[in-house]
């Protein structure tokens, strides 16, 4: 006899129809109706955050998330658009995994914590607004940074690829899903590519980089195709 499985809803104690799932190891909260709700982390955590859509996960300077199986923080499902504020810590220590995986999803994040991952530190199909911090870190063994589409992408931080070929930022086009397209990348900070190159555009689109003051690049930078701008903006040499 085949057995069919259902996701029950677990009634939360004092909160009226909030639905709490546990998929797989990882935890999705719904509110009400099914509204995708805020989740707020102050404590270490070791169980991967599943973000759904329209929701926002927020890491205090207390919390982190810290896996050792899959990405630490994803999408709940393709074709989201998530949220992630983080002053914590968000790592994982699994084989070739992302610290945040969105693929085929929408990422906004805000950094001034520690991304890490032993693939990518971010890796997501469409960057609507990322803003690495100072002090921020985000790395990733094959690359700190791999996105299709970034509208905006800001670094006062540090963005890395460690490994022997490590990217620190590195775009692609993944025009079979719909996605890639204008790349707008402004650094301050430090990227740094460890296999020689801190960003590289894959993609078919017209990028644009821009240089503020104490911009530091570490590597090479590879404008792909298109027609690709580089904008020295502030004082310095």
């Amino acid at each position: 006899m085949r057995r069919h499985h259902t996701k029950t809803p677990v009634l939360a104690r004092g909160i009226k129809r909030r639905a709490v799932f546990m998929l797989g190891a990882s935890l999705l909260i719904l509110g009400n109706f099914g509204a995708a709700q805020a989740q707020t982390i102050t404590t270490p955590l070791t169980t991967q955050q599943s973000v759904a859509d329209g929701a926002t996960l927020t890491v205090t300077g207390t919390g982190s998330v810290i896996v050792a199986s899959g990405p630490a923080v994803r999408s709940a499902v393709n074709g989201s658009t998530i949220t992630v504020d983080n002053a914590g810590i968000i790592r994982t220590t699994a084989i070739v995994r992302d610290g945040i995986n969105a693929f085929l999803s929408s990422l906004t994040l805000s950094n001034s914590g520690t991304i890490e991952g032993t693939r990518f530190g971010i890796s997501t199909s469409n960057i609507v607004n990322l803003n690495n911090n100072s002090g921020g870190v985000i790395s990733g063994v094959v690359a700190g940074v791999n996105a299709s589409n970034v509208t905006a992408l800001t670094n006062n931080g540090t963005i890395t690829g460690s490994g022997s070929s490590g990217v620190g930022i590195r775009t692609f086009l993944d025009s079979e899903n719909g996605f890639g397209g204008t790349v707008t990348v402004t650094n301050a900070g430090t990227i740094t590519g460890a296999g020689g190159t801190a960003v590289d555009f894959r993609d078919e689109s017209n990028d644009t980089l821009t240089l503020q003051t104490g911009s530091v690049l570490n590597g090479t930078v590879n404008g792909g195709a298109g027609t690709d701008a580089l904008i020295l903006s502030g004082a310095g040499t």
